[in-house]
């Protein structure tokens, strides 16, 4: 039997998700429920057909109860669908469910890479800007400053040079 931890669906969290290692390398083409005919589990109910992902039967679908767990009112049901995939197919499968994996744990690091960086871009150009704004009145203060000295070294010249006319 297949656990349901290697297992997954569009269903939400209690099937997995995508986030996790466990997750469906594909989006599901049709809701667990969308499919004819119908199978129905101990309970009564439509079970809801999925995929499994596990090494041993990689891309191949079964049916189980939807309601999963005897807490929720289900039942423990469950069938396969597909038959066991043979050697070959089952390698290539493996192999490219780990590859979207990876590429998607690798999208993921150079996305969060990508927003680190835009946010060490961006904060020196506010730390400009602060800087900026602080420095614009220290600015005209110096400028004040610096004028008021020049005029009373203009005067401190004269002066000399009168004194040293007499």
């Amino acid at each position: 039997m297949a656990s349901s931890s290697s297992l997954s669906s569009t269903g939400g969290p209690r099937w997995g998700s995508r986030e996790g290692g466990r997750s469906s390398p594909i989006p599901y083409r049709q809701g667990p429920l969308n499919y004819w005919p119908p199978v129905l589990c101990k309970c009564g109910n439509k079970a809801g057909r999925l995929t499994a992902w596990s090494d041993e039967n990689p891309g191949r679908r079964f049916v189980k109860c939807f309601s999963a767990t005897p807490a929720m009112g289900g039942c423990d049901f469950w069938h396969w669908v597909d038959p066991p995939p043979s050697p070959f197919p089952r390698e290539l499968l493996i192999d490219l469910r780990d590859a979207v994996r990876a590429l998607r744990m690798e999208n993921r690091e150079l996305q969060g890479r990508v927003g680190d960086a835009a946010r060490q871009q961006i904060w020196p150009v506010y730390a400009a800007e602060e800087q900026r704004a602080l420095a614009e009145p220290i600015g005209a203060e110096t400028v004040a400053v610096v004028t008021k000295k020049a005029e009373e070294n203009a005067k401190l010249r004269c002066r000399i040079y009168s004194l040293e006319k007499e």
